[in-house]
């Protein structure tokens, strides 16, 4: 039986390791009321990381997870949060791998440097160089585009788009699942087909250990478990135990609900460089697929062995718009009366149907950061609507409630939800946003103290442009957001059905989860619909990922944006 004490939750110190843990240990939060305490591991795969290398064929299983294993074990730590694709599958015996949480994107990411006008794979330029550290990526790539000049690149995503850009590459694959957790989504070109790249097994999902003994942290940890992501993740690293190969074999493997409650799993196995490509799928209960794979001469088993040849492209041209419907990113000569708007969080704007895509969870661990901030004499800087609800509703008491120097909003919007949380006298920065935030701080003269708490996908660059200048910055990530499993079928069904007229879209990142949800991969899978963004920055993106040029109002406000869209 739980004794309410905190849990502590060990993970790797990567970005993206301490943004997946958080997520972990916020739900844990949320569904225990216990507290969790962050204890970050380094591990021998993080040493490689850090350097830029991978981890020899020979040692490369187990290497992101031994210490977090070994620190169990000392009881430094009650539960490990782990990428389950980095988990052997013959894991230890005296530790329990006690919950999968609902798993995200499973597909690999394109991600084209921003000099080229690539849209995907097949239109990258011809012997472009692609970065990668995954020999499973590389054998399907060449499967597709031998004329590709594969690149090894190894290291932090951060560290991986910033060589990008530096001209290291012309294009990287990534999981998408790591640039979503990391709010990145937005830098994703292509989110690969399956058909195309075929996922890892495990891939996208997390894997939670315990000590096997530990009744406690198992049943706290059990909460989080989510079946069907288990059983799929089960089946696909089953595949990789019965073939005795680890995580940079070239193994695909991917498990889909099949009938009557039964899993169908389909795996790839691949040479190096993707001359030679066994590949063939079973439902439960059938002849162990691992043992048809393994079978050379494919007796009666349909294997599948396709030469080394790209793929026809596919035809051009757009689905043809309904009679009388505005075709993409233009105007149809009438008024345009129905809007739908995408946001990952908030409330309803004028003109406009409202679809939420995220929902905000607190990260305890920053906002005990947060509580710990002495006010007196300090800034506080609050950025948004999600962030004054979070530091209100605070477990250690309203953080809004304490004396700082000076409040100061990122709009007219946070500075009325500021006012009626209390807070008597807040600056508010004129234009809004960031911008507006650093202008009117040196506007003032101001310097010194400074806390900003942020949410996950928050621009850190503003934060880089406070400490040149001399403040003392503490910016603690006070909450994610996570992308909702279901959308408001009703609403989706309408837009499918071409009701509306034009799509305001608040963030890249609520139209990626929009877009899963509709199973659409691209614009031309779309009604034709007119498209408007907030900013010229974010239209440049839209437009690099294939959707036509959208609309951008002159102020980044959304009640702008609605009312250009709703224009003849």
């Amino acid at each position: 039986m739980s004794d309410g004490r905190p849990l502590r939750m060990g993970t790797r110190a990567s970005l993206l390791a301490r943004t997946q843990s958080g997520h972990v240990a916020a739900a844990l939060t949320k569904a225990t009321g216990r507290t969790v305490e962050v204890v970050l591991v380094r591990t021998e795969g993080d040493q490689l990381s850090t350097e830029g290398r991978i981890p020899s064929a020979g040692d490369s299983v187990g290497v992101f997870v031994r210490a977090l294993d070994d620190a169990l074990r000392r009881n430094e730590i009650d539960f490990a949060v782990h990428s389950l694709k980095d988990v052997p599958t013959e894991y230890a015996e005296d530790l329990l791998l006690a919950a999968v949480p609902v798993r995200a994107d499973v597909r690999d990411a394109l991600v084209v440097a921003s000099r080229h006008d690539a849209k995907d794979v097949r239109t990258l330029p011809q012997g472009a160089r692609v970065a990668t550290a995954s020999p499973r990526r590389v054998a399907q790539l060449l499967r597709l585009r031998p004329d590709l000049e594969p690149v090894t690149m190894a290291g932090n995503v951060d560290t991986r788009l910033r060589r990008l850009e530096e001209g290291r590459a012309d294009a990287l694959i990534l999981a998408c699942a790591g640039l979503d957790r990391l709010s990145l989504g937005e830098r994703i070109t292509q989110r690969i087909p399956l058909d195309e790249l075929l996922a890892a097994p495990a891939q996208g999902a997390l894997g939670i250990s315990c000590r096997r003994g530990d009744a406690d942290a198992a049943a706290a940890i059990a909460l989080l478990d989510d079946p069907d992501a288990n059983a799929a993740a089960a089946a696909e690293r089953s595949l990789l135990n019965a073939l005795r190969a680890g995580c940079r074999a070239p193994v695909a493997a991917l498990a889909t609900p099949g009938g009557g409650g039964t899993l169908v799993l389909r795996a790839r196995v691949l040479s190096l460089d993707g001359s030679a490509m066994i590949e063939d799928e079973a439902p439960a209960g059938a002849r162990p697929l691992p043992r048809r794979l393994r079978d050379d001469r494919g007796r009666g088993l349909r294997l599948r062995r396709r030469p080394a040849r790209a793929r026809p492209a596919p035809r051009g041209g757009a689905p043809r718009p309904r009679r009388g419907a505005p075709r993409h990113g233009g105007a149809s000569g009438r008024t345009m009366r129905r809007v739908l708007l995408l946001r990952p969080t908030g409330g309803p704007v004028a003109g406009a149907d409202l679809l939420v895509t995220h929902r905000v969870v607190p990260v305890p661990s920053a906002l005990a950061e947060a509580a710990a901030c002495e006010p007196q004499g300090a800034i506080l800087v609050v950025s948004s609507l999600n962030a004054v609800e979070i530091l209100r509703d605070a477990p250690a008491g309203s953080l809004l409630a304490r004396p700082f120097r000076l409040v100061v909003s990122a709009g007219a919007g946070t500075s009325r939800a500021l006012e009626a949380a209390g807070v008597a006298e807040v600056v508010t920065p004129d234009p809004p946003g960031a911008v507006g935030i650093l202008a009117e701080l040196e506007r003032r003269g101001e310097r010194g103290r400074l806390l900003w708490p942020r949410g996950s996908d928050a621009d850190v660059a503003p934060l880089s442009e406070l400490a040149s200048r001399g403040f003392e910055v503490t910016a603690p990530v006070v909450y994610v957001k996570e992308p909702l499993a279901a959308l408001d079928a009703r609403t989706l069904s309408a837009f499918r059905a071409g009701e509306y007229d034009a799509l305001a879209i608040g963030s890249l990142a609520a139209l990626d989860v929009f877009l899963a949800a509709l199973g659409a991969s691209s614009p031309r899978e779309l009604p034709p619909v007119r498209f408007g963004v907030l900013g010229p920055e974010t239209a440049r993106l839209l437009v690099a990922r294939g959707f036509p040029e959208p609309s951008v109002p002159a102020k980044p406000l959304l009640t702008d944006l609605i009312a250009l869209l709703k224009e003849a």
